[in-house]
C-alpha cells in the first residue's frame, strides 16, 4: 500500500513514516564546513546559538544532543553557507527506518526518543 499524506510523503520517506499523518514545517541545516548528504529520516538537533539543525549528536554540548526534528528529505548540505530543507515536527515514525548517529547507545537512544515523544513526534 502506498501511502500519501497531500504529497508530503515520497517513496524515500515510506521507510520511515508511520501511519499517523505527519506534520513538518521548513527548517534550515547548518554547515559543517564540508559538504555532507543527510539521508531522509536522519535524527535532528537544533544548536541552541543560532537555532539551525544538525544531525543528532549526544555527546555536544550545544543543543544538538537533544532530539528536535526528523528530516524529511535527503538533503545535500554545502560545505559553507547552510540549507533550507523541511524537518517532521510530529507523526508517527519507524526506528528501523530512521537514521541515527553511529556509535549511539541504547541509553542514549531511548532518551532521544523521549525527547521527540515531548515534542510530538513518536517513534515506534
Amino acid at each position: 500500500m502506498t501511502r500519501s499524506y497531500s504529497g508530503y510523503v515520497q517513496d524515500e520517506q515510506l521507510r520511515f513514516v508511520g501511519e499517523h499523518h505527519p506534520i513538518l514545517g521548513p527548517i534550515a541545516l547548518k554547515s559543517s564546513g564540508s559538504e555532507q548528504t543527510l539521508a531522509a529520516g536522519t535524527v535532528l538537533g537544533r544548536v541552541t546559538a543560532d537555532g539551525l539543525y544538525v544531525q543528532l549528536d549526544p555527546a555536544a554540548e550545544d543543543g544538538s544532543q537533544a532530539a528536535a526534528r526528523i528530516l524529511a528529505e535527503t538533503t545535500v548540505v554545502p560545505a559553507s553557507g547552510n540549507e533550507a530543507a523541511n524537518g517532521y515536527r510530529h507523526g508517527e515514525f519507524y526506528d528501523s527506518g530512521l537514521t541515527w548517529p553511529d556509535g549511539i547507545d541504547a541509553a542514549k537512544k531511548q532518551t532521544a526518543i523521549d525527547e521527540l515523544e515531548a515534542q510530538g513526534v513518536y517513534v515506534v
